[in-house]
């Protein structure tokens, strides 16, 4: 598990893999954006994962695919 601050402030908390990708299970936290908390593949979210936006409301529950919201899920207005 890492700990990655960006220059923007955002941070990420999880695995990474040989090339320092987002690889694994992590949570992204986006300044003035929101936080994904699920899995990633190559640096993108990719299979189970939640999005809340910046007000801290759940916004989606379920796949992802190359960073996209993608097959089964819950969209939360």
């Amino acid at each position: 598990m890492v700990e990655i601050t960006m220059k923007s402030g955002s941070k990420y908390y999880g695995e990474v893999n040989e090339k320092n990708e987002r690889e694994g299970y992590g949570r992204y936290e986006v300044v003035f954006s929101g936080v994904y908390d699920g899995y990633w593949r190559r640096g993108f979210k990719h299979g189970q994962g939640k999005f809340w936006n910046k007000n801290n409301i759940l916004t989606y529950d379920g796949e992802w695919e190359c960073g996209e919201p993608h097959g089964y899920g819950k969209v939360y207005n």
